[in-house]
């Protein structure tokens, strides 16, 4: 089911322009890509440029990069044959239940916040306010909620929300497993509301977890945050199978806000919306696999060659032995500087032969299936332009 959302907002129109939506790395092996993605995800989280990033420490860039994935801002996914539509969107089974997956999840918090800043907090009813509170700290392996009690019992220090039903949260005191209790909604609501008097600490656990929520989101026109998914080498995986309803999704016209914004309903009945403070950052290994024509990713990504630098390689022999290595390779396949710098940072003439065993010869044996031969002449040649082993 799709459902059609608003006109575009002035906010949505600003996102759109400074960052693009899903914008994906891609060149030959050895030039970056990954390295490269973290910037790109820090740069659309903190408003910045890349070259602004590369200015910085590494080691500074990298901790704010991983101080984003454990604020749940960034998620990265190095992406194998093995994972499957569930992974990124949903498992659903009308029998076992559903476990959202990773893209769900941010997709839901990004949501969330974006549902926060674009409208007044008076605005927000309590059950809105409890379903986001629930799509932001839900457990997604358990798929529970814990409330700690401001009072703690002597046989409980907290509840523990297991199910949730439309009129009621069903929920365990503490480690407790035998006995369930249910929490009744409207009388959640007229607690939070503050109409009860009467103390009742189940319910206050609930309620005071949801007023600290509500007074630590943002007003509205407050700045709003950018989450971002970075899937590393996309080329493994059939895209259109794992991306499902995601991919359609990624058109910028179909984001909360946008003028042909859409709401898709998933098998479990759940709503899948992608805001436009949700990005993604994509490599793809074009040594591997070429450019997904198939898939519509071409016209819904922006996409960012990776070339071979040479200027970042400090040894000169080394350097030369690069260059003239891809000049033969590109006469023999035609492909551009298919051998990429990051193979040679850091390294020296004397640590060459290794290099070249153990991972160039491999990388050209597969360029060039069954032309031995040819490999090594092509090696001999570099290596006298650069003057290596003279």
């Amino acid at each position: 089911m799709h459902i059609l959302e608003d006109q575009p907002s002035e906010e949505y129109k600003r996102k759109a322009l400074q960052f693009p939506l899903n914008q994906v790395l891609y060149g030959v092996s050895g030039t970056g890509k990954t390295y490269l993605a973290t910037y790109y995800a820090l740069a659309v989280v903190e408003g910045v440029t890349v070259g602004e990033l590369q200015q910085e420490a590494h080691e500074q860039v990298m901790k704010r990069f991983r101080e984003y994935q454990q604020t749940g801002q960034i998620e990265w996914l190095a992406l194998h044959e093995n994972y499957s539509y569930a992974t990124l969107i949903q498992a659903f089974q009308p029998q076992a239940g559903k476990q959202d997956g990773l893209w769900k999840r941010l997709a839901d918090n990004a949501q969330a916040h974006y549902d926060f800043v674009m409208r007044p907090r008076h605005a927000v009813s309590f059950q809105e306010l409890l379903n986001l509170y629930i799509a932001k700290h839900i457990n997604p392996d358990t798929e529970e909620i814990e409330f700690p009690l401001l009072a703690k019992k002597r046989d409980y220090a907290s509840i523990v929300v297991y199910k949730i039903s439309p009129d009621a949260l069903h929920y365990r005191r503490g480690n407790q497993k035998s006995k369930t209790y249910t929490l009744d909604l409207p009388t959640l609501e007229a607690y939070f509301a503050q109409t009860i008097k009467a103390r009742m600490l189940d319910y206050e656990a609930v309620v005071y977890a949801l007023m600290q929520y509500a007074q630590a989101q943002p007003d509205k026109g407050s700045k709003l945050k950018n989450y971002v998914l970075v899937l590393d080498e996309m080329q493994r995986v059939n895209l259109p199978a794992l991306l499902g309803e995601g991919l359609g999704l990624l058109e910028n016209d179909r984001r909360t806000g946008a003028t042909n914004a859409l709401a898709i309903t998933l098998p479990s009945g759940d709503v899948l919306r992608f805001p436009p403070n949700l990005f993604l950052v994509g490599t793809w290994n074009t040594s591997d696999c070429a450019l997904p024509a198939h898939s519509g990713l071409l016209r819904k990504c922006a996409w960012i060659e990776c070339l071979t630098r040479y200027d970042l390689i400090d040894n000169a022999p080394l350097r030369l032995f690069c260059e003239a290595l891809n000049e033969a390779l590109e006469r023999e396949i035609t492909a551009h500087a298919p051998v990429g710098h990051t193979y040679f940072l850091g390294k020296t003439e004397s640590d060459l032969p290794t290099l070249w065993q153990q991972h160039l010869l491999p990388l050209l044996q597969e360029l060039l299936p069954q032309q031995n031969k040819k490999i090594t002449h092509i090696m001999q040649t570099a290596k006298a332009k650069a003057g290596i082993g003279q």
